[in-house]
C-alpha cells in the first residue's frame, strides 16, 4: 500500500470517527457552546463539511486501495453507512450520520485490513 493511500484512508478513518463523536455530543454541545460563545460548533454547515469530506476522502481510498486488493466487499460495507449518512443528513437525525460514521469506519479499517493482507500475500 503506497504512503498516498495509507495516509487517505487513516484521515478517512478520523474524520468517519470524528463525525460520529460530534454526533452523539451534540446534544451536550448544544446546552454548552451559548455559555462559551462557540456556536460555529452546532452550524449544519460544518456538520456538512465534515460529512463531505469524509465521503471524499473514504470514496478515493477505496477506489485507489481496490487496484490492489480487488475485494468489493469494503465499498459494500461503506455503501451501507452512505445508506445511513445521506438521509440523516438530510433529515438533520444525528443518530443515523453517528451510527452511519460508525459503519463508514468500520468500512475503512476492513479495507485497510484487506489492502495490507493483499499486499503480503503477493509480495
Amino acid at each position: 500500500m503506497s504512503k498516498k493511500i495509507k495516509a487517505l484512508s487513516s484521515w478517512s478513518i478520523f474524520l468517519s470517527l470524528l463525525c460520529a463523536i460530534h454526533c452523539m455530543a451534540m446534544p451536550i454541545l448544544i446546552a454548552t457552546v451559548s455559555f462559551a460563545g462557540m456556536q460555529f460548533i452546532s452550524d449544519p454547515f460544518y456538520e456538512v463539511l465534515i460529512i463531505l469530506s469524509s465521503i471524499l476522502l473514504a470514496v478515493f481510498a477505496l477506489f485507489s486501495s481496490y487496484t490492489n486488493h480487488k475485494n468489493f466487499n469494503p465499498m459494500l460495507v461503506f455503501g451501507l453507512s452512505l445508506f445511513l449518512v445521506l438521509p440523516g443528513l438530510l433529515i438533520h437525525n444525528h443518530n443515523l450520520i453517528a451510527i452511519g460514521s460508525v459503519v463508514s469506519a468500520i468500512a475503512l479499517f476492513y479495507n485497510w485490513q484487506v489492502n495490507r493482507k493483499a499486499k503480503v500475500c503477493c509480495t
